[in-house]
């Protein structure tokens, strides 16, 4: 704007300069000086759009390099979410404009890919600590673009901020507030997780999310008895029970 003042011609850009008629005796000068301020406009559009790909580019290397370290998992999200926010306002979603309505789904795909590509990076930035529960990766994908379940940001609260372990939220997390006590509690919370029944091994007491046959067992996981192997704990033919769930707990 400091260019176009400078010559006089910012008039020009922002609508002051109306264009007259063709038969006004100054339509000459209007259109030789429009002309200049389109030449400037021009000049600056691609001195400041190469600009714009090199601060793209340091977004999308600071996005990749991002790691969780000392954040919480909110805390890492929302460091995620500002780069992913100021990547969309150099480069949005692309629009249809087409004369007639499109019925492709080409703009569709566009952004189920931009999900994905999030949830990825989300889920590479984690901690190690969370082990084979890293692997819920795939699961997020899933969650946010394919099935269209919980979005990202749900996806991101699947992981307790007090114990870092994934499944259950700070809220009611037994290592931070602990175990309820009293025979009616724990009736009512085995009740509770008998009634969930997981969509990939078929048992009751847990969701597909906390599915530890599927994402895996978490580092240093303890069985109520002395067998080592993690498939016997989901892969037997009874229901988990209540001692049972009390070892799948944070501890």
């Amino acid at each position: 704007m400091t260019a176009l003042s400078a010559k006089n011609k910012l008039e020009f850009v922002d609508g002051g300069a109306a264009e007259p008629l063709k038969t006004d005796r100054t339509y000459g000068a209007w259109k030789r000086s429009n002309n200049m301020a389109e030449e400037i406009w021009k000049d600056l559009k691609s001195r400041y759009a190469q600009s714009n790909l090199l601060r793209i580019s340091d977004l999308q290397q600071e996005v990749a390099s991002i790691r969780q370290g000392n954040l919480s998992v909110t805390e890492y999200f929302t460091k995620l979410r500002i780069i992913w926010d100021e990547l969309e306002n150099f480069r949005p979603d692309p629009t249809c404009a087409c004369s007639s309505r499109c019925t492709c789904i080409a703009l569709k795909t566009v952004a189920q890919r931009k999900r994905e590509d999030r949830a990825i990076q989300f889920d590479r930035g984690l901690n190690e600590q969370f082990g084979n529960e890293r692997q819920l990766g795939n699961s997020l994908i899933n969650v946010n673009s394919i099935e269209m379940k919980p979005s990202l940001v749900n996806a991101a609260k699947l992981v307790c901020n007090y114990c870092g372990k994934t499944g259950h939220t700070e809220s009611v997390c037994y290592k931070k507030h602990g175990m309820p006590s009293g025979s009616n509690e724990r009736n009512k919370m085995n009740s509770f997780r008998n009634n969930k029944i997981c969509t990939y091994c078929g048992k009751t007491g847990h969701t597909v999310e906390v599915c530890y046959k599927k994402h895996g067992f978490p580092p240093g996981f303890k069985f109520s008895n002395s067998r080592s192997n993690a498939n016997n704990l989901v892969t037997g033919d009874e229901a988990i029970t209540n001692d049972q769930t009390q070892q799948i707990e944070p501890k």
